[in-house]
């Protein structure tokens, strides 16, 4: 743990504190101070019993905050000094002499919200003294007042972590999920110290009424600390997903693990809790006039929220160490498991079968232990019953559909899919693979003829199935059985990365009715690239394609001049549709085209992705990419077809249902289904 980390996670939980405490004893201890006395308030004890509980636990209450409030200015300080440090790249008394911290609170979301925690920390400490000098009958309402500061102060901390980073409405939701997470977490934390300070009290003088009055205080905590629960599991799974988003970054990075450990920590909690709220309580607030009955209750409680109490600790520890962790979402996932659950076995109709019945005999199995706990007269048959089935049919569908996996499986690559990373994938192709895989990849090079096992076809369409970390793999490592060799010797990371992004390209030309002059429902991404036009401006791909759909036509002096001249004629056309044209040529051009230079590797690439699988005919010399706005080709015109008399209109119609809707999801692979 970084010291950072522990600076965060003691400032938040002395500010958990300073929420939960206050509010806990004027939610649970304090409204017993002005009960009327009636035929049902003798479990809870007389309202001077309340009062002299009060008395006596506010003097430790009130030193346990100014401890807090102390903790969390110093803490705060602290961690202030190291954000600044951290930003700037500077020691942090550099960082305190050279102005960074006064930047940092001054033009940063991070420092604006410090900044707003210190004003509610110097309300809270202004209220302090107000309520050691105050009348028992303002204690209350100087409580809650100490606890709305406190909560206000612990709700702007959602501005210094991941979810103020979050952009559009995904940010508002998280905000408001991770503040509501706070919210909760400060109130179950600092309530367990509440309970815990009563509970020590009651103890040192285990009168009866004292002994009824902590029986009513926790019966009161019961639900603040149900809603409490629920709402850290709901916020908890939102934030979960937009910090995490799946099971790979949920396993296979730093920050899910500790994510798990979080969550297992909170599950004990939990678990503690409810034996409180479903045993201990009951059996406190029955105990009547049984003194030794309740003192053994309170014993156990007391000893539970003890043990709460720590484990929220941890918790905290926690939760200090995610905050300075990049979310699982955005870091590398490296695969802890030797196999993985893939879907592509589910085309076989057997195992398509045997998957489904094994899911409805696990629900069956279920169903049974769920009617042995509601129904005692079937528990003899049905508790063995249900768990025979799940014993034998829950490993079925794990089984069925686990396949090899790898360290990189789930990662993608850090190379964006681009033509200049598409040409050294190339170069290096043709250097170390060509031998055995051919000059086209199709696997028949000159060494394939004195090998066991031929090397694969990597025209061939399922390699598009494989996961690209997978592909990482096995040109650094090799592949088992095989003679394929591993080159992690030879090629570092990002030459590896290149010639996954050219083996994921080789297979695009032969997409079944995906690169057609009709919109088809396979769609290869277009790779990017940067190009210069005629005045000088500079842009990419992915630029152009953020005011729209683009036409990008790849010509030729011989054949493309009739089409240029159309597509000169219908500009106009085209541009009201909303789509923008870009041609690509050495010797071919229209001066009211827009015409790009490019590098010749640019014509390279998208003249293979035209290729049709297992053709050995050069493509034509004029090509059409119709790419939608997310960046994928929808549509491939090849030489005579682009310049058909019904063109116009077609590409007129197609670039409307463009328009309508992205035809092709947010992707960052080279193509989609």
């Amino acid at each position: 743990m970084t010291p950072l980390a522990l600076t965060r996670a003691v400032h938040i939980a002395a500010s958990a504190v300073a929420l939960g405490l206050p509010a806990v004893l004027a939610l649970i201890v304090a409204p017993l101070c002005a009960a009327r006395r009636t035929a049902t308030s003798a479990t809870a004890g007389s309202p001077a019993a309340a009062r002299e509980i009060i008395r006596r636990v506010l003097p430790p209450a009130l030193a346990t905050l100014v401890g807090a409030l102390a903790l969390e200015l110093i803490s705060g300080a602290i961690w202030i000094v190291g954000q600044a440090a951290s930003m700037s790249g500077r020691a942090p008394l550099d960082a305190l002499r050279s102005g960074a911290v006064a930047t940092l609170l001054a033009h940063t979301g991070f420092g604006h919200a410090m900044l707003a925690r210190l004003g509610f920390a110097l309300l809270l400490a202004a209220l302090l003294p107000l309520l050691r000098r105050a009348p028992p009958e303002r204690v209350p309402a100087l409580l809650s007042a100490v606890g709305i500061a406190g909560a206000g102060g612990f709700v702007a901390l959602a501005w210094t972590g991941h979810a103020a980073a979050t952009e559009g409405g995904a940010g508002i939701v998280h905000l408001i999920a991770d503040a509501s997470h706070l919210l909760a977490a400060g109130v179950w934390l600092g309530g367990i110290v509440a309970l815990a300070l009563l509970f020590a009290v009651v103890r040192a003088a285990p009168r009866p009424a004292a002994l009824r009055l902590a029986g009513a205080a926790s019966r009161r905590f019961s639900p603040i600390g149900v809603l409490c629960v629920a709402t850290l599991t709901l916020s908890g799974i939102v934030n979960s997903w937009l910090l995490v988003g799946d099971l790979p970054h949920l396993l296979g990075t730093e920050y899910g693990r500790l994510l798990i450990l979080k969550v297992a920590l909170f599950a004990a909690m939990v678990a503690v809790a409810a034996l409180n709220r479903m045993s201990l309580t009951p059996r406190l607030v029955a105990s009547g006039s049984n003194d030794a009955r309740a003192r053994t209750a309170l014993a156990g409680l007391f000893r539970n929220v003890v043990i709460e109490a720590i484990l929220g600790l941890a918790v905290v520890w926690i939760v200090g160490s995610l905050g300075q962790l990049p979310p699982g979402l955005h870091d590398e996932v490296v695969w802890p498991f030797a196999w993985r659950l893939s879907g592509e076995a589910l085309v076989i109709p057997e195992v398509n079968r045997d998957v489904g019945i094994a899911i409805l005999a696990t629900a069956v199995g279920v169903m049974l232990l769920v009617v042995a706990g509601v129904s005692r007269g079937t528990r003899l048959w049905a508790v063995p019953a249900g768990l025979a089935l799940i014993a034998f049919f829950v490993a079925t569908p794990f089984r069925l559909l686990s396949v090899a996996a790898f360290p990189t499986s789930f990662q993608r690559s850090p190379i964006p899919y681009e033509t200049a990373s598409i040409a050294r994938g190339m170069t290096l192709f043709a250097a170390h693979c060509a031998t055995c895989h051919g000059g086209a990849g199709r696997g028949d090079g000159p060494a394939a003829a004195g090998l066991a096992v031929g090397p694969a076809d990597l025209t061939a369409a399922h390699v598009l199935e494989h996961p690209e970390g997978e592909l990482f793999w096995w040109i650094g490592n090799g592949i088992a059985d095989s003679a394929m060799p591993g080159f992690a010797a030879t090629l570092d990371p990002a030459s590896r990365w290149d010639l996954v992004n050219f083996v994921r390209t080789l297979p695009i030309g032969g997409l079944a009715a995906g690169l057609t002059a009709d919109i088809g429902d396979a769609a290869p991404a277009a790779p990017d690239f940067p190009f210069e036009l005629a005045d000088g401006r500079q842009a990419t791909l992915r630029d152009s394609l953020e005011q729209g759909p683009l036409l990008l036509a790849f010509a030729d002096e011989a054949a493309s001049s009739a089409r240029l001249e159309a597509l000169a004629a219908m500009r106009s056309q085209l541009t009201e549709s909303g789509l923008a044209v870009l041609v690509v040529s050495e010797t071919a051009g229209v001066a009211s085209l827009p015409m790009a230079v490019v590098d010749p590797s640019v014509g390279e690439v998208y003249r293979l992705i035209a290729t049709p699988l297992g053709k050995q005919a050069e493509p034509p010399p004029h090509l059409e990419f119709l790419i939608d706005r997310n960046g994928f080709v929808r549509r491939l015109a090849r030489g005579i077809e682009a310049a058909s008399a019904d063109d116009a209109s077609r590409l007129l119609e197609q670039v409307r249902v463009l328009g309508e809707r992205p035809l092709a999801p947010l992707a960052a692979g080279p193509h989609v289904h």
